[in-house]
């Protein structure tokens, strides 16, 4: 059986292409801009590296990512490779690469959502005459509705009960 050299030619293409987009994607993780990496992988222009790098991201990525999503694990990448060249000279004493380290951990926790949720507590203080004042209204006007029968006076005495115990608490 006579191997298929129209298979393996295209194969090998494939196999450079892809490695091509790859190498495209770990520039732009690395800073290149578009047109640099259009410049040195041979893309005829900016869009075609776009393209490829949009391209072997996609084929790695089992569901899909919004461009938001990628750029963020980019600035992920760029923040943690920075760290690891940084880190060991923060342990070392060297106060510059700790404070970069420091800011760029905090990048890092903001991108990905670490910190806890900021929460502001607000309190509501309730007038308790202005309150009582519109409950008895409320009352006069059901018992001008429904009269001065016993359903009415006992409505009125649970409501004040009510509004007494809601604001001893």
């Amino acid at each position: 059986m006579v191997p298929n050299k129209k298979i393996a030619k295209s194969s090998a293409r494939a196999i450079a292409k892809r490695e091509r987009q790859s190498q495209a994607v770990q520039l732009r993780a690395n800073g290149a801009t578009l047109q640099e990496i259009a410049d040195d992988l041979g893309f005829a222009n900016r869009a075609a590296a776009y393209k490829a790098i949009q391209s072997d991201l996609s084929r790695h990525n089992s569901t899909y990512k919004d461009d938001s999503e990628i750029v963020r694990e980019m600035i992920i990448y760029r923040i943690d490779e920075l760290v690891k060249t940084y880190h060991p000279l923060a342990l070392d004493g060297d106060q510059n690469a700790a404070n970069l380290v420091m800011r760029l951990d905090k990048q890092r926790s903001d991108l990905l959502g670490l910190d806890a949720p900021k929460t502001i507590e607000a309190k509501l203080q309730i007038d308790i005459n202005t309150y009582n004042i519109a409950m008895r209204d409320f009352v006069m006007l059901y018992r001008d509705h429904y009269g001065t029968d016993d359903n009415a006076i006992a409505f009125a005495k649970e409501v004040d009960a009510i509004v007494q115990d809601r604001f001893e608490q």
